[in-house]
């Protein structure tokens, strides 16, 4: 795959961000991957999951009934770098994300001289993220938008397809948390 090109130069490196917020718990994650990694990560669905119905830049992560062994195995095999942060409580998704965004661009440490951000959406969330990250003192990379962005980049919909996985299971670690059971309940 090429490298991104911003402003003439070469970009090899993007981290993409998706956000979802059920039940008053929102998630985001980033999954941050170069473009070597990126096609691999592309090779690598197709052959794992195409049984399942996925066919690249068709499938939306709706489409997908995956079984949560499915999905880790896929992080599992991606070579890049993800990043799970966590909101419980009334707070609008897209403030959520970009707040959500920007802190793991720094933990993350990303740089800004070989990566962009993808940012799922409308414009609108790529400037609230670039805000927000400027507001809270992290150098954002250039930043993006692109709607239905898990149909055009493998990281996205592997992005996707992890906050699936992670709010299940944080409802039921927080169902456990909330209610807690004896060791003969677990059973």
């Amino acid at each position: 795959m090429q490298d991104f090109i911003v402003d003439e130069d070469s970009r090899p490196r993007s981290i993409g961000f998706d956000a979802t917020d059920r039940q008053d718990l929102v998630v985001t994650v980033g999954v941050l991957l170069n473009r070597t990694q990126e096609a691999t990560l592309l090779d690598d669905l197709y052959q794992t999951i195409y049984d399942d119905g996925y066919r690249p830049f068709r499938t939306k992560s709706r489409d997908l009934s995956l079984p949560s062994e499915r999905v880790q195995e896929l992080l599992l095999r991606c070579n890049g770098e993800v990043g799970i942060c966590v909101h419980q409580d009334d707070v609008k998704l897209p403030f959520a994300e970009a707040v959500h965004s920007a802190i793991l661009l720094d933990e993350l440490s990303v740089t800004t001289d070989d990566t962009i951000a993808i940012v799922d959406g409308d414009q609108g969330r790529a400037d609230q993220l670039y805000q927000t990250a400027v507001a809270i003192d992290v150098v954002p990379p250039s930043i993006t938008n692109c709607a239905q962005s898990e149909l055009y980049y493998p990281h996205l919909l592997l992005a996707t397809l992890l906050l699936a996985l992670s709010q299940i299971q944080l409802r039921r670690t927080l169902q456990l948390s909330l209610h807690p059971r004896s060791p003969d309940q677990l059973r």
